[in-house]
């Protein structure tokens, strides 16, 4: 029995950015481009971000969307750009497509076949991310076959009615290999590049998410706002409570995730070396910021895993202790910042 997308519903579900990492990741993998998920987090800038959304930062907000006490799109907020950086460390470009016309699909599934390449649909609220296995088109209609996680899976639709069936579909994304061979001077500088921004990031106070036109708190200014959140939940509405604490604890674990991915990035000290072209980096220094980074992660996942247990005192343990990595973090960038300054 063929599904759409429409009715392949799987329940209302919170979305990440580092879930949708790892999909990322798994793409390009079919593409024979392997990177580890702790070294995708970093490079990508994805391993230093902390976003909170608050009406206050946004004129009126509330006029307009009352129910915008926290919106969960905070765990998908990225602003260093997280494929270009990818993109400068793998050479392949991804591409997004939304809102095709049913024959710019079948176009696009042809041409991407022809050079032996997959796409992948999104995911969202609804479907988890799937990748597009192969499709058949005749005069009956167009078929996708879909790997999503374990399941395999086929949305179906005629001819006549494939404008509509895209408009329903999520975006889709290709990836495609840019010309030439990448430096490593250039792989160098990106990583630089990123140490940088993280530290700008932490002192941001707040930053702009494009897509919904609106203010998050960022960096350091991002725990002060979660912690002052977490302590008006017992104002809210009952009904809302729930999902608030919910909330709460999906965002830790993201913290917890991301944290965790720069301490296993900083525990392969050779491998950071060669990335930088640093051969005298100092052991102890590396070894120091993946402590610290690996401290804060553990904090997270205790704070996220209780359920039941108030979390005002984790909450002002976890900022202290993300301070302390970013601050670690800065000064190693600004030290490593000088020695290949000179070195150059």
């Amino acid at each position: 029995m063929y599904g759409s997308p429409k009715c392949l519903s799987l329940g209302m579900r919170m979305r990440t950015l580092s879930s949708e990492l790892r999909q990322y990741l798994q793409h390009l993998s079919l593409h024979g481009v392997d990177l580890s998920f702790a070294t995708a987090m970093v490079l990508s800038g994805a391993a230093f971000r902390h976003y909170f959304f608050t009406p206050n930062y946004n004129h009126a907000w509330l006029v307009e969307y009352p129910d915008d006490l926290w919106r969960e799109d905070s765990l998908t907020v990225e602003n260093y750009g997280v494929y270009e950086a990818i993109e400068g460390h793998t050479g392949w470009t991804s591409r997004r497509w939304h809102q095709l016309k049913g024959v710019e699909l079948v176009q696009l599934l042809r041409y991407e076949q022809t050079e032996g390449r997959h796409l992948r649909h999104e995911s969202t609220d609804a479907h988890p991310a799937g990748l597009i296995t192969g499709f058949d088109v005749d005069r009956t209609g167009l078929t996708l076959h879909i790997q999503q996680g374990e399941s395999r899976i086929q949305w179906r639709s005629a001819l006549n009615e494939l404008d509509a069936f895209c408009a329903q579909l999520p975006a889709l994304q290709s990836l495609r290999p840019v010309q030439g061979d990448i430096p490593a001077t250039r792989r160098t500088a990106l990583t630089l590049d990123v140490f940088r921004w993280a530290g700008r990031h932490w002192e941001a106070r707040k930053e702009i998410a494009y897509d919904v036109q609106a203010f998050y708190a960022a960096g350091h200014q991002a725990w002060l706002e979660l912690r002052a959140f977490y302590d008006t939940i017992p104002s809210l509405a009952t009904d809302r409570q729930e999902a608030a604490r919910t909330y709460v604890r999906a965002h830790l674990n993201e913290l917890a995730t991301a944290r965790a991915a720069a301490a296993a990035f900083f525990s392969d000290h050779d491998a950071l070396s060669a990335l930088l072209a640093s051969p005298t980096l100092s052991k102890r220094s590396t070894e120091e910021l993946r402590d610290a980074w690996q401290r804060i992660a553990d904090r997270l996942q205790t704070a996220s895993d209780n359920a039941t247990t108030d979390l005002g005192g984790l909450l002002a343990e976890a900022q202290q202790l993300d301070t302390d990595a970013f601050e670690r973090l800065n000064a190693w960038t600004a030290q490593l910042h000088r020695v290949t300054t000179t070195a150059n």
